[in-house]
């Protein structure tokens, strides 16, 4: 067994690539979803945390995002691309208690496989749109703790997702040390 697994994880999944990214991202045309899309993708955010979200969740001012974690037991700030709040300014809705998006689990399911199957030439996970996302953030010099609060994964479990790239881990773990 190797010992890189213990800490990183057993999934062998790769994020997308540049490209991939780039076709996922000009591909999906329709409004809402784009959106569900370029969140997951800019932040690592768990499309369930998109379930129930409304309105009032959602500062446009702060281009923030709360959100009560269920998991954590606690609201986490997300924060976002200036693009994705530019879309809630536009849209008219009756109550800040309207859902942002008024998908249910299965609606989310049925979006992701049928524009990754349509973008991409096959099915892709929400892990693997998170592992992207992750990907990015640390590519970026994004740190630990914000990585962290955007996917909702504690700063310990977040190495899981780097199995593929034990140099990432090393990066991240040396940022932490200082």
């Amino acid at each position: 067994m190797n010992p890189l697994d213990l800490l990183t994880g057993t999934k062998d999944e790769e994020p997308l690539n540049e490209d991939e990214i780039s076709k996922l991202k000009e591909g999906v045309h329709i409004l809402k979803d784009k959106v569900v899309f370029d969140l997951v993708l800019s932040t690592g955010m768990d499309y369930k945390d998109l379930i129930g979200l409304r309105y009032a969740d959602i500062s446009i001012t702060e281009q923030k995002i709360v959100i009560y974690d269920k998991r954590l037991k606690r609201l986490r700030a997300i924060y976002a691309p200036k693009q994705i709040f530019d879309y809630f300014k536009h849209i008219n809705h009756s109550s800040n208690e309207t859902p942002a998006f008024p998908f249910t689990d299965y609606m989310f399911q049925q979006i992701r496989k049928s524009w990754t199957k349509k973008c991409l030439g096959r099915e892709v996970s929400w892990h693997v749109l998170r592992l992207t996302a992750i990907t990015q953030a640390a590519k970026e010099g994004l740190p630990l703790e914000l990585m962290a609060e955007n996917s909702g994964i504690p700063p310990s479990q977040l190495f899981k997702y780097w199995k593929h790239n034990p140099e990432q881990i090393k990066k991240l773990v040396n940022g932490i040390r200082r």
